[in-house]
């Protein structure tokens, strides 16, 4: 015995299996306006059913279409003998009936449902355990003792969905007892993500399991009906990221066996019912399924090893068929859905972009590399669009992985700032990314003047002659452009040095030479300009400020280099610790440079001259006595606008 289906179900599981041929011609025997249900039997039989299509989709749930294809416990009763069924309390079986409904009922599947999981990653198995469970429900009173346990699937995507509910129910009475079992598995799983071609695949399973026990003083009945009807399912993304149209392959069975056993006699069994179902569709539209439902490419049903189907048995196998298209046009469209949303979210692929946030100046132009990644982390190959938000970009269209140059605008934001976006619409999904860059630091430029006069004197004498005498008078002017730091990236405590411009000096330099053929000398002016140049050493501090330090020249020659009449060591200024008297060292605190101002600094002689000089002659270590005495000024300018870098 089967439960009947209530009229609006019946009218749905009438929508069964439709031939490739009725899909063009209605046979004669059904109206205008009918669906024409061709469903092969076994042996090569067909029978067609038709049926008028509803207005209105009937009001039905999976759940209540697959109870109605149980048998009621009542069939208890059937399969004991006579004399047995008295005893079993089937005054309560309605009772077990309605516990076994409500317990295992929206409020426990609408529970496992409310959890959630990851967004990304492989969709969850539908096949594996539940990824959830929920807490034990009970139920008490009236001779009927229950309890509910279930679970379920879920993701964070939604592309996962479904809930496993287990129920167990005891009926007791004086003459004997029933024990009711109940499980129903829904679960809908597709991939969270499309494959490289757009492809998206899917399963679907839906079963309900019912079994009763009836014991009875002398005799045991057992009674098992299970309904399952499961779907292999595969959709098709487009390149505007859209799902267009997904197929289905199902599979459903309904499997039925029962036997009862008196004391000391054999157990009899009545023979297993076996209806199974296999159906097709193609190009289901997930947003409106119902005409692609409507349509069914193949589809055929059958009994147990190809047996010719029953009346009773050919209705089972509509009702399957009903169950199958209500799955197909609803938990299968909006789980695909919602995986849709997933992967149009930026779920799917990510936007890489290397360097992802450099240090640049105006006008600067940058390579950036374009990636975009798959979950598992491989190269997804995908068109993208740009769209510049500040400075240019281009090409503004390729496929990655791409590499596009972005110039920096003229005027920079300070901080970081965004300089253009990445925009992917694939059928692998969509993604986007935003490249930022940060201005480099406005790295204070001054120009620097070191400006003064002064004096040198040196006196060598030998063993009563020779005797060398100098008297040196000089004036100079020394400039560089320098930035602080001179080089980017310059750790504290790290000296770096750069050259001034071309030094310009004047003055007079006279000097002495008296030896054995008497007294000789010469004067001149020193050499100025090209290839008298200082040095500049500057040293990072932990307070971000300099230590500086400047030499003007490094010598004084004659103008035109050395005559033979005048003794080289007369004019050099250049012998042990002229450098050091010669230099003037300061230090720049941050907030000095910062403030962006002129710096003004006197300068004076901060290291003593050596007074034994050692000499300098070729023929001879003599005494050497040397002065300097010498004053000026240090002043740093703001160069505004600072040099550009390039790079």
């Amino acid at each position: 015995m089967l439960r009947p289906l209530p009229p609006a179900l019946a009218a749905l599981a009438a929508a069964a299996l439709l031939s490739p041929a009725a899909a063009t011609a209605a046979p004669p025997a059904c109206r205008a306006g009918s669906l024409t249900v061709q469903i092969t039997t076994g042996k090569g039989s067909a029978r067609t059913l038709c049926k008028r299509l509803p207005a209105r989709a009937p009001a039905a749930t999976p759940r209540r279409v697959a109870l109605g294809m149980l048998p009621s416990a009542r069939e208890l009763r059937a399969a004991l003998p006579a004399r047995r069924r008295a005893a079993l309390p089937l005054a309560k079986l309605r009772r077990l009936d309605s516990t076994l409904d409500r317990l295992a009922g929206r409020r426990l599947a609408a529970a496992a449902l409310a959890a959630d999981g990851p967004a990304t990653g492989s969709g969850a198995d539908c096949s594996a355990r539940p990824t959830f469970t929920i807490d034990p429900r009970r139920s008490n009173g009236g001779g009927v003792d229950a309890v509910a346990t279930g679970g379920g699937w879920t993701s964070g995507s939604g592309s996962t969905r479904g809930s496993l509910v287990e129920v167990a129910a005891d009926v007791r009475a004086a003459g004997g007892t029933i024990t009711g079992t109940q499980t129903s598995k829904d679960c809908i799983s597709w991939d969270p993500c499309p494959d490289a071609n757009g492809i998206v695949h899917g399963t679907l399973e839906n079963t309900t399991i019912e079994a009763y026990v009836g014991r009875v003083r002398g005799g045991t009945v057992r009674l098992r009906t299970e309904v399952k009807v499961t779907a292999k399912l595969t959709a098709r993304v487009g390149d505007d990221a859209r799902v267009k149209t997904f197929d289905a392959v199902v599979d459903g069975a309904l499997e039925s066996s029962s036997s009862s056993t008196e004391t000391g006699r054999r157990a009899r069994h009545a023979p297993t019912r076996v209806v199974r179902l296999h159906a097709t569709w193609t190009g289901i539209d997930p947003r409106a399924p119902r005409g692609a439902l409507e349509r069914v490419a193949d589809g055929a049903a059958r009994g147990a090893k190809g047996a010719r189907l029953s009346d009773a048995e050919f209705k089972i196998a509509g009702n399957l068929y009903g169950l199958a298209r209500l799955l197909l046009g609803n938990q299968a469209p909006r789980a695909l859905l919602d995986a849709e949303g997933n992967w149009n979210r930026g779920r799917c692929l990510t936007v890489v972009l290397t360097p992802a946030n450099p240090e640049v100046t105006p006008g600067q132009r940058v390579d950036v590399r374009i990636e975009v990644k798959r979950p598992d982390g491989s190269e997804a190959g995908v068109p993208f669009t740009l769209t510049p938000y500040d400075g240019a970009v281009g090409p503004p269209t390729g496929t990655t992985p791409a590499t596009v140059t972005w110039t920096a605008p003229q005027q920079l934001d300070r901080g970081t700032f965004t300089t253009f976006e990445v925009a992917v619409t694939s059928r692998q999904g969509k993604a986007e990314g935003f490249h930022q860059a940060h201005a480099a630091p406005q790295v204070p430029w001054y120009r620097i003047t070191f400006s003064g006069e002064g004096s040198y004197q040196r006196h060598e004498m030998g063993d009563g002659n020779p005797q060398v005498d100098a008297r040196h008078l000089f004036a100079w002017r020394s400039t560089t452009a320098a930035r602080f730091p001179f080089f980017d990236e310059l750790p504290a405590g790290t000296p770096s040095i750069v050259n001034t411009d071309a030094t310009e000096l004047t003055g007079t330099l006279d000097g002495w030479r008296t030896d054995g053929a008497g007294r000789r000398g010469c004067g001149t002016t020193p050499e100025s300009g090209a290839g008298i140049v200082g040095v500049v050493r500057q040293t990072r501090t932990a307070d971000g400020g300099f230590d500086v330090a400047i030499t003007p020249f490094p010598w004084l020659h004659p103008v035109g280099g050395i005559q033979l009449e005048c003794d080289s060591g007369a004019f050099h200024f250049w012998t042990r610790g002229t450098r050091a008297a010669m230099t003037f060292g300061f230090h720049l605190s941050k907030a000095q440079l910062d403030a962006r101002q002129p710096i003004v600094l006197e300068a004076r002689p901060q290291q003593p001259l050596e007074a034994d000089c050692y000499g300098g002659e070729a023929n001879g270590d003599w005494a050497c006595e040397q002065s300097v005495q010498w004053s000026g000024s240090v002043r740093l300018d703001p160069i505004d606008p600072a040099p550009t870098r390039t790079g």
